[in-house]
């Protein structure tokens, strides 16, 4: 975003209408980086098959296909709206008036005015706005609070017993990230000793299978973890919603389990190794399985 903005004059960020989304880099990406050069297969003196890129008069040729796929990929992504971030969509969405940022950022885009009148601002943000997001959330003047790494350290964020707002913690984890360690870390900023009531992790993932498979790393540590502080597994309770249950159902292989073996197999179905996210307490119906892709040998 500052890249964006160091790009826009400083007399227009009362009034940005101008995408600020890194759409032209990812354009950029793909028109220098999808891969487009044809190969061809052969065989080796050892009869292995494999594969060599095409060459004609000493420069690389290009598969038609792939140029064409490219292209259209390309044309589809200019054509879509601007997207914002995450961060940005709940600040806008909910307004500043509700939501506590603790973050590193030292600029932010906000949303002024209701309705055809609504415009967004560049707001610049104090050194010590964390401290004072921290407190408004805290003292229950603020209902959403956000967090990335740099809010994530040194501060506490539970439903403190000394502290005016003992609601329950509702914890969204967005954009993990590759340490499971850090995330974890930002899980515990919700959950200490001397509070109200624990909070609930709900781990947010796209279709993206390879996310679902890092969040499930999460969902372990987090197992793990709760048995370590209490000392034994508590072999009913999801570690991801707090769900009891004596039963659990599998999504994918229509497998059916009970707690103790859930907690034995750290969450994952024992049958097909499916992520604790696909884990349910109650039977589901066919239309709620998710989809899967049928391939023939």
């Amino acid at each position: 975003m500052e890249r964006r903005l160091a790009e826009i004059p400083t007399e227009d960020w009362n009034d940005i209408r101008l995408d600020i989304t890194p759409r032209e880099y990812v354009l950029d990406y793909l028109a220098h980086s999808f891969p487009v050069q044809l190969y061809e297969p052969f065989t080796d003196s050892e009869g292995n098959l494999s594969s060599r890129p095409v060459v004609r008069d000493g420069q690389p040729v290009e598969c038609r296909e792939a140029t064409r796929r490219r292209d259209a990929l390309i044309e589809k992504l200019a054509a879509l709206p601007p997207v914002p971030g995450a961060l940005d969509q709940i600040v806008q969405r909910f307004g500043t008036d509700l939501v506590a940022e603790v973050t590193g950022r030292s600029r932010r885009i906000v949303r002024k005015g209701e309705g055809p009148a609504a415009r967004l601002v560049v707001e610049t943000r104090a050194g010590s706005a964390n401290l004072a997001e921290t407190a408004a959330f805290m003292d229950d003047q603020k209902r959403i609070l956000i967090f990335s790494d740099a809010g994530g350290t040194g501060r506490s964020y539970h439903a403190d017993l000394g502290a005016k707002n003992q609601r329950l913690r509702v914890h969204y984890l967005l954009e993990p990230g590759w340490k499971a360690d850090a995330a974890i870390q930002g899980l515990g900023r919700t959950n200490r000793t001397n509070q109200a009531q624990p909070p609930l992790f709900r781990p947010v993932a796209t279709d993206v299978k390879a996310e679902k498979r890092f969040l499930s790393t999460i969902a372990r540590r987090l197992d793990t973890l709760g048995a370590i502080t209490r000392g034994q597994r508590q072999t009913g309770g999801h570690p991801l919603n707090h769900v009891r249950s004596d039963k659990w159902y599998c999504m994918h292989c229509d497998g059916e389990f009970s707690g103790t073996e859930m907690a034995q197999n750290l969450w994952h179905c024992p049958s097909c190794g499916a992520t604790p996210l696909d884990m349910l307490s109650e039977p589901f119906s066919v239309s709620e399985r998710p989809e899967t892709e049928n391939t023939s040998a």
